[in-house]
């Protein structure tokens, strides 16, 4: 089976990322998301099933996808090209 872990990149790699990587990595982990949904919603029935009048297990959901990478990348892409608009505008 494969594994059902979120990737999650260092910082120091998000920094150094381009934005088709970072797409990338969200689109796996949008994947990975889905799959382990699947995976709790089939656990929550068969623990329904064993233990029908458990009030909590009909509670239990799976938290929301990591945030996206390819935001963070695209916003530090941004400043960086706003730090050059702002520094070619005083060269001249």
């Amino acid at each position: 089976m494969e594994s059902l872990a979120y990737v999650q990149p260092k910082a120091a790699d998000v920094k150094e990322m381009t934005l088709e990587a970072a797409e990338e990595i969200d689109k796996k982990n949008k994947e990975i998301h889905s799959q382990n949904k699947k995976i709790a919603e089939a656990a929550k029935l068969i623990l329904l099933d064993v233990e029908p009048t458990n009030r909590q297990l009909r509670d239990l959901e799976i938290g929301d996808p990591p945030p996206s990478i390819a935001e963070v990348v695209q916003e530090r892409l941004d400043k960086e090209a706003e730090k050059q608009e702002d520094a070619s505008g005083l060269d001249t």
